[in-house]
């Protein structure tokens, strides 16, 4: 069957049709975004990688930010937070050598957080040589005996109602247990001892609490 000359006009316009659609295709690049937190305080700032998987060569990153402050460029920037709670968007869009591009963006929560509030740092014993100290113008601490047994716990609160982790270090003896209860272990040594108790809210938000511990001979007379 031959085709008349309007069908070869109609037929050649649609091949021009499909190659310009065809040279006109966007390609894509599967980009997504990486924070090292997702939820700050006022003030905060958290780390923002842009991933470019299974990807080589030199890429443009443009970044912005409905609100807060990006620093820096490239793959890698920093978003510090504005002094107002809401949901932020962070967005990107990279660019290769190629021409191919992709856009990625996320979602980053600011809240009006409060830190948490170490009261006081207590100290108890299953036996007699645990004595608290109080002199004017020296800071308050416990006089323990050595080698003994005792507990401490750390009286905290939170404002906002946040669970909370507690973190403890001592620069002598041995500490045992987590949580807001812990047991320590006087050294077999006389000496001043730190205990340091650290407590974090969900929002990252952190308090610190010393307790000064005096380690004597355990006698009848040092205890009174």
């Amino acid at each position: 069957m031959r085709l008349t000359s309007r069908k070869w006009q109609v037929l050649i316009f649609l091949s021009i049709i499909s190659i310009l659609a065809g040279g006109c295709t966007v390609q894509t690049l599967p980009i997504r975004l990486e924070a090292t937190s997702t939820l700050l305080s006022f003030g905060e700032h958290t780390n923002i990688e842009c991933v470019v998987p299974n990807s080589t060569g030199n890429f443009t990153y443009e970044w912005s930010s409905d609100w807060g402050s990006i620093q820096g460029e490239g793959k890698l920037v920093d978003w510090l937070a504005p002094d107002s709670a809401g949901n932020y968007s962070i967005e990107v869009t990279v660019t290769g050598a190629n021409g191919k591009s992709g856009t990625a963006s996320m979602t980053i929560t600011v809240a009006d957080n409060h830190v948490p509030v170490i009261e006081d740092l207590v100290v108890t014993a299953d036996h007699k040589y645990v004595k608290e100290v109080k002199v004017e113008g020296v800071k308050d601490h416990y006089k323990v005996g050595k080698d003994k047994m005792y507990y401490i716990e750390c009286q905290a609160w939170d404002e906002d109602g946040d669970d909370l982790a507690y973190t403890w270090s001592c620069d002598n003896g041995e500490i045992s247990g987590t949580g807001a209860n812990i047991t320590w272990k006087a050294p077999n040594v006389s000496g001043d001892v730190n205990i340091t108790a650290t407590v974090s809210d969900e929002m990252n938000g952190v308090a610190t609490k010393d307790l000064l511990l005096q380690v004597v001979t355990c006698s009848a007379c040092t205890f009174k």
